[in-house]
């Protein structure tokens, strides 16, 4: 019914002051699902990483940046 089972995960090479929320769930083509991406650095400057969603069919791959 348009279901799709993801995983959400931010690259190895990203750092740990980044967080997604959920990691994994159900996306439906009808209805919005919500991510929730964190940022809580440590020291002054820029992070950057990718974060990743995925299904069996499809990848997605986003830059994030972070800055202080």
């Amino acid at each position: 019914m348009g279901f799709a089972d993801f995983r959400a995960a931010l690259s190895s090479d990203t750092s740990l002051e980044w967080t997604i929320e959920p990691e994994e769930g159900a996306i439906s083509k009808s209805e919005e699902t919500e991510f929730i991406l964190r940022f809580k650095p440590s020291t002054p400057g820029v992070s950057e990483g990718y974060l990743i969603v995925e299904t069996e069919d499809w990848k997605k791959t986003w830059k994030v940046i972070g800055n202080t």
